[in-house]
């Protein structure tokens, strides 16, 4: 009895075909899929290109900056060496100020190097996403495909042996209860 049950339950779920609105739904998500991922890499492009021309413009200011103010110190300290009469203390005046000039032109480079490390890790371009589209493709594209009767049946079948192998498992945990 059990048997034909089965088989009969295959048979009505082989006779089942997929809706064509179903299909057709699948179909038109793989092609608007395919659609969003060619739009993504369009504005990825976009996107990096944008963003190699801001940081190339925000490093010319930021460096032009620095630069700037190690002009403008070292001009405070030319002004600083002309008013002192005193020779001896003139060359230690401009000796100071070659010393201080050597340690802005190391900082400025320092700075310069921590400009481009900030800016690099402040315009990260967006992650690819080819593969996660491709990810929902694939099964969307099988829900697009109707099914063969012998695939039915096959899952039918399988479907219907695991539910039975499940019943019998607990009919046996059931009958090992009752005997403790």
């Amino acid at each position: 009895m059990k048997a034909l049950f089965g088989i009969g339950c295959a048979l009505v779920l082989s006779a089942c075909s997929t809706p064509k609105v179903a299909m057709d739904q699948a179909n038109n998500t793989v092609g608007l899929l395919s659609q969003l991922d060619n739009e993504l890499n369009q504005f990825r492009q976009v996107q990096e290109r944008i963003t190699d021309q801001s940081l190339a413009s925000l490093r010319k200011i930021e460096v032009r900056t620095a630069n700037g103010a190690i002009d403008t110190a070292s001009r405070l300290r030319l002004h600083r060496i002309a008013r002192d009469p005193v020779g001896p203390a003139l060359f230690e005046t401009v000796r100071d100020s070659a010393d201080a000039l050597a340690r802005d032109r190391a900082s400025a480079q320092l700075q310069s190097a921590e400009i481009d490390a900030r800016l690099a890790k402040l315009m990260q371009p967006l992650p690819q996403s080819a593969q996660g589209i491709a990810a929902v493709q694939l099964p969307m594209a099988a829900m697009g495909t109707e099914l063969s009767h012998k695939t039915r049946l096959a899952e039918s079948r399988q479907f219907y042996e695991e539910v039975k192998a499940a019943v019998e498992a607990n009919k046996k945990k059931i009958a090992e209860a009752d005997n403790k």
